[in-house]
């Protein structure tokens, strides 16, 4: 999920870089440009069956936060909020790609060529579902129309962002070797920590960071007011994943202007 400090370590980036080229993920390429808008029935039946089972796996304090009282309500009323793209959005998103994809090509220290393989698909929301929180599950990007009330700039750095984490979801035994050469080590699986907050860009572990701060971001009570009302204020810290996306999406502002 959206809203890190380039502590990320930039070598991180350039291991995964490393690694990727010799593990032959470019006999998957497809044509960057290429962008699909998915339709209602798919998308509201990926919700309907939960097919990644990130719901199934909600607490109390998750529905809570969502303003619902069982996972079966919230998975009725999420699929309802799915909404179909107009041609504006859509031609919003094909020029944020274009220069998403663009902002990954040249930066310094990831090899763009081994982010192809991860199509561009997007879903809508009215903005109830994950109270319109941009982020990932399954090879969808979901947006809800509030995306469209962000600047350019914002836009650009959000798909980047979102890009990162289908790239980690992926290649997630690549990413978790470099994880550990980082110093980043696994501390416990996240259903097994009280209060945690659910969140679907991330893997099942919670993380200690080399800097030996527990990585984690849990709810301020057992009534929390919404999904960001947590403990965490530094969303980075959430989580590796959270931190990297972060962290290489965060210069994209300074690089395009429209």
């Amino acid at each position: 999920m959206k809203p890190l400090s380039w502590l990320f370590s930039i070598s991180i980036i350039v291991l995964i870089s490393s690694s990727l080229y010799h593990h032959g993920v470019n006999e998957f390429f497809y044509n960057e440009n290429d962008i699909s808008f998915v339709e209602e029935k798919e998308a509201k039946d990926f919700i309907e069956k939960d097919y990644d089972k990130y719901v199934q796996h909600f607490s109390i304090q998750d529905l809570r936060a969502r303003k619902v009282k069982t996972i079966t309500e919230y998975i009725e009323k999420s699929s309802e909020d799915i909404i179909p793209f107009t041609e504006e959005q859509k031609n919003i998103i094909i020029s944020s790609v274009k220069y998403a994809n663009q902002y990954l090509k040249q930066h310094p220290l990831i090899q763009f060529e081994y982010f192809r393989n991860t199509p561009w698909q997007f879903i809508l929301t009215n903005g109830f579902y994950e109270q319109g929180l941009p982020h990932t599950r399954g090879a969808y990007i979901f947006l809800s129309k509030n995306f469209f009330s962000l600047s350019t700039e914002a836009q650009i750095n959000t798909l980047i962002h979102e890009k990162i984490h289908l790239f980690q979801r992926f290649h997630k035994e690549l990413v978790k070797k470099d994880l550990e050469k980082e110093g980043y080590k696994e501390y416990c699986l996240r259903k097994e920590y009280p209060g945690i907050r659910a969140n679907p860009d991330v893997d099942e572990y919670i993380y200690y960071h080399p800097s030996k701060y527990l990585m984690v971001a849990t709810y301020k009570s057992d009534y929390p007011e919404n999904i960001q009302d947590i403990l965490e204020t530094s969303v980075h810290k959430e989580h590796p994943y959270e931190e990297f996306a972060y962290n290489v999406a965060k210069y994209s502002s300074s690089v395009f202007k429209k």
